[in-house]
């Protein structure tokens, strides 16, 4: 992992790593011109999760096959993947997780899909995590707006001192098993400290279980490094804000309100109102279309992805050209094809 500090920034990556294990390795030998262009790292197609649902398990001599036609074995280049996901890629961290499931099992539409995320990783190894050294204002800085008759709600880019955490859900995604998939983001000034993204251990039985789940993962996360913060002498001024997009969700929350549907989630329940009466967090609403940890709960296309992850690891805070910080990171070589102030596809 690269550190480097400047009087502007502090930023880090795995951007060596990636260019001169992962990919020189997995793309020896393979003409240039040959490595499809991808700007997701999963298919976004409805049918492939079809198509993936109805494929056999490749064994014997067709695993044998496959792993020659893709170079490498599957839990190789997963174990890779799983690694940068989890250290600075958290662009990555939703198709790694998709991967796990399939470790002792890959099919056919598996192996395919891991060949497209290679090809993205190709296209995209260069993408740092920056902290400002200076807290940074700036009118225009929030991810987006939403507004309709009588309704309108801003998130906006800079959080002070405050901890700010993402919780999200997909239900009932994966069609073998019908388990859904929870996912956060940890934000401290206003860029990514931590994240997570993980299939549920049971099957919800509807999307507000999912939320309840997810939100309490993200909840225990965030007391967490708010505990952490403290023990280092930093700690916080206000309470964390959790934003969850499902109001059923947080009205339990804050009511502790036990219904027949939600009975079994009774102890996290208990535990999330607890902590919200004591103050160790708030809970507030954000609209799915502004739910910035969207991109870990499901395939998302190029454009939704950019802006949601550029937002998270700080790219509005890269510094200027002309700044030894952005030449010590090679930054003219920001591969999504993007400008690194405007945060819409070029």
């Amino acid at each position: 992992m690269r550190i480097a500090q400047s009087p502007f920034c502090i930023s880090f990556d795995q951007s060596q790593h990636i260019q001169n294990t992962i990919l020189a390795e997995y793309f020896k030998d393979v003409p240039i011109s040959s490595i499809t262009k991808q700007l997701y790292p999963f298919p976004v197609d409805a049918a492939f999760e079809r198509k993936l649902y109805e494929s056999s398990p490749l064994t014997g001599i067709d695993l044998i096959n496959a792993t020659k036609r893709f170079r490498f074995s599957f839990s190789h280049v997963v174990g890779e993947l799983m690694h940068i996901a989890t250290i600075s890629r958290p662009d990555l961290a939703y198709s790694v997780m998709r991967y796990s499931g399939y470790m002792a099992c890959p099919n056919l539409p598996i192996f395919e899909a891991l060949h497209l995320t290679m090809c993205y990783l190709y296209h995209h190894p260069h993408l740092p995590i920056m902290y400002p050294n200076k807290p940074y204002k700036q009118s225009s800085s929030s991810l987006q707006t939403h507004w309709h008759t009588g309704f309108a709600e801003y998130l906006p880019g800079d959080y002070g001192d405050g901890l700010a955490t993402f919780a999200d859900a997909d239900f009932a995604r994966c069609l073998r098993t019908r388990r859904s998939v929870s996912a956060h983001f940890q934000l401290l000034n206003g860029v990514l400290v931590s994240w997570g993204c993980k299939k549920q251990p049971t099957t919800a039985l509807h999307s507000s279980g999912a939320e309840l789940t997810s939100l309490h993962r993200a909840g225990f996360k965030s007391s967490l490094i708010q505990n952490f913060l403290s023990a280092i002498g930093c700690p916080l001024h206000s309470s964390p804000v959790i934003f969850e997009d499902n109001k059923g969700t947080i009205n339990l929350i804050r009511t502790h309100r036990l219904t027949d549907t939600v009975r079994h989630h009774d102890v996290k329940l208990a535990w999330l109102n607890e902590n919200f009466l004591r103050g160790t967090f708030t809970v507030a609403y954000s609209k799915s279309a502004l739910m910035l940890v969207d991109c870990c709960t499901k395939p998302v296309n190029g454009s939704q992805l950019f802006l949601q992850i550029a937002f998270a690891i700080g790219v509005r805070f890269y510094p200027p050209t002309s700044h030894q910080h952005y030449v010590l990171l090679h930054l003219d070589k920001f591969s999504w094809s993007y400008r690194l102030h405007a945060l819409s596809p070029s």
